[in-house]
């Protein structure tokens, strides 16, 4: 049967605000005060890196080709990142097999902390939030990175909640099984809105004299319970606190005669101070003979009680019965929650491949001296771009540099816009737009293109790109 891959991305959430999300990428700050990094450079005589040689994006790279294929034998040690060997070409990883054809990797950046050889301590960043995070259940996941496993080194989120001045420590990554990228996730609850979120990197202990590093990428906050991690590929970390807060045991009892039901609902609402999960299910058959109707409702102080029966004569009946204990915030009450099922479909239809040649006659924007050109290109999404490296005091670049896109139906744009890099930040040489329409037919295209200033009155040089159309096989 013909089959089309699709990519299907399903938001369960409440309907409550506080979503936030960063990668890193692009100069992103996400930790105030944390550096950031691409890759490591290797060659054939590379030792085993301590640093992440590619960023949480790079190792999930795939196309019609397949997919990246780890870890993979290189220089002796298994690798777990995506291999960067020339700085103007893009990472590559094997795909099917450790030997199989190359990929050329999605790239971005990550966010670390660097200890210096038999240094030790901690070094605390605060979570740049891009909007308020409410009250509520929130669930909590990253990417991280240590270097080795004796250095007795973590990363801990602390929330500072400045309403009730208390700093809780909400998760603790700590735990390293190989040389590569670690997922956790965590549920937390906030009882104020708008707390301070703070990433500590700490190092508590040196057995080598060698420099120690704590890395981070792709930081997501939801406003739902955390889902779990796909233990097949990357390694699950699971976190145990105690905090104050209050139980509810549920008791359900369901029976399901041929033409009737019988549902009996006992809960209790309790306060507790330990965190406690139990599940416990039980499943009997029995037959019997009965004709009973009532429903009873109590209300006392701290609990509330509604017991329904219902039965048939002589039914055959499967009856379950199961106890659940679980964390939930402190109320007097059992409260009603809504939930929004949201259902967003994205169709990955292809991959645009672009290779930024050269340029000439790159107009200058400083006064005393030649531009900085770099390349940065995207599709319809601001957010996903792709640049190319600097080229310092040069008004004909050459970068030869592959720049890769994953192209989603309905973007027939591509934007390019030539930049001039500077220490504090870059100014906009200018910009044009690729209509796509003719890429779909040739499935490559090379010309030279003219950057317009910014009235589009004159150019203000020309850059050299080579695009090129890889669609999904169907």
């Amino acid at each position: 049967m013909t089959t089309l891959r699709v990519l299907l991305l399903f938001s369960l959430s409440l309907c409550t605000k506080g979503l936030y999300e960063c990668y890193f990428d692009y100069d992103e700050k996400c930790l105030s005060g944390l550096s950031s990094a691409s890759y490591v450079l290797l060659n054939e005589t590379s030792d085993e890196p301590r640093q992440p040689a590619s960023d949480a994006t790079a190792i999930g790279t795939y196309n019609d080709d397949g997919e990246c294929f780890f870890p993979y034998e290189l220089n002796s040690y298994q690798m777990y990142f995506c291999a960067k060997t020339d700085p103007d070409l893009p990472a590559t990883c094997p795909s099917f097999n450790s030997t199989g054809p190359k990929l050329n990797c999605s790239e971005g950046e990550y966010g670390y902390e660097k200890f210096e050889n038999e240094e030790i301590g901690s070094r605390t960043h605060r979570l740049d939030p891009r909007r308020t995070l409410e009250a509520g259940e929130h669930c909590i996941e990253f990417f991280y990175y240590l270097s080795d496993n004796k250095s007795n080194a973590s990363i801990n989120v602390i929330v500072e909640d400045t309403t009730s001045n208390t700093n809780t420590t909400i998760l603790s990554a700590s735990e390293r099984h190989e040389n590569r990228w670690h997922e956790i996730r965590r549920d937390f609850y906030l009882y104020n809105e708008n707390p301070t979120i703070y990433f500590e990197f700490q190092r508590g202990a040196s057995l080598d004299s060698l420099p120690f590093y704590l890395a981070i990428d792709d930081i997501i906050i939801n406003n739902l319970e955390c889902g779990p991690i796909n233990t097949t590929t990357i390694p699950t970390t699971t976190i145990i606190t105690t905090t104050t807060s209050t139980t509810t045991t549920s008791t359900t009892t369901t029976t399901t005669p041929p033409t009737t039901s019988q549902t009996t609902t006992s809960t209790t609402v309790s306060t507790s101070t330990s965190t406690k999960t139990t599940t416990t299910t039980t499943t009997t058959t029995t037959t019997t003979t009965t004709t009973v109707s009532s429903t009873r409702t109590t209300t006392s102080s701290g609990s509330t009680t509604t017991t329904t029966t219902t039965s048939s004569s002589t039914t055959s009946r499967t009856t379950s019965t199961s106890t659940i204990t679980t964390n939930t915030p402190p109320s007097s009450s059992i409260q009603r929650q809504y939930v929004c099922v949201c259902i967003h479909f994205t169709y990955q239809m292809a991959q645009i491949q672009v290779t930024v040649v050269e340029g000439r006659n790159i107009k200058r924007k400083d006064l005393f001296s030649e531009s900085d050109p770099f390349v940065q290109i995207y599709l319809d999404d601001k957010n996903i771009k792709q640049k190319t490296r600097v080229k310092h005091n040069s008004k004909n670049p050459q970068w030869n540099q592959i720049l890769v896109l994953n192209h989603l139906h309905g973007q027939d744009t591509l934007h390019v816009d030539v930049c001039d890099d500077d220490k504090i930040k870059y100014d906009k040489i200018g910009s044009f737009e690729i209509d796509l329409h003719e890429l779909y037919e040739k499935h490559r295209i090379e010309n030279w293109y003219s950057i317009p200033s910014r009235f589009g009155s004159s150019s203000r040089g020309e850059v050299h790109l080579i695009i090129e159309y890889q669609p999904l096989k169907v």
